[in-house]
């Protein structure tokens, strides 16, 4: 469970930390590393269970943290005043920086995503709409060519700048008509 409510966003902050904390010892009996995957919101609070296990619990290691969609950057003026309000107002880490307690950081992020945003202190940005604009070009030549291809170049040129689109990306593939 997860909000953007400051209240929520503090309560759940401690029950990622026992996530975190319990999968670690699972994965460590096994002797398997942790990956920790985590999308939109979900990045900013993760972000604040590693900052406070790497004080509390610095036994706790990630081998990898995977942030889709991240607005821990963000990239509109608009984004960054919302956050640092609501950041502020659920007490969650405040500066961007890599967690001692994790080994590597990718940070997945679009252009297209008003959310997401690369992220410096991550280890490896991976920018996943950057074919989009060759892609648009194309669209648009083939509905000039052709204007029986008018209706669906539309129907693309409309979900290729979609923010509901982008956002969700990460987890379904973009089609094109």
């Amino acid at each position: 469970r997860w909000s953007r409510d400051p209240d929520e966003s503090e309560a759940a902050v401690p029950l990622i930390e026992a996530g975190i904390k319990g999968t670690f010892t699972a994965a460590k009996a096994q002797g398997r590393p942790v990956y920790l995957v985590a999308h939109s919101w979900g990045t900013i609070l993760a972000h604040t269970a590693l900052h406070r296990l790497s004080v509390s619990s610095p036994e706790v290691r990630i081998h990898k943290l995977i942030t889709l969609g991240s607005p821990l950057v963000p990239g509109r003026w608009w984004l960054e005043l919302f956050l640092k309000l609501e950041i502020n107002a659920g007490q969650l880490q405040q500066f961007v920086a890599k967690p001692a307690n994790t080994a590597t950081w990718v940070n997945l992020w679009a252009g297209n995503d008003f959310f997401s945003n690369e992220i410096k202190a991550a280890d490896m940005n991976l920018l996943e709409d950057d074919w989009t604009l060759k892609l648009e070009q194309q669209v648009k030549q083939a509905a000039e060519n052709d204007h029986s291809l008018r209706g669906d170049a539309r129907r693309d040129l409309f979900f290729l700048k979609s923010l509901k689109t982008w956002h969700f990306a990460y987890f379904y593939d973009f089609q094109i008509y």
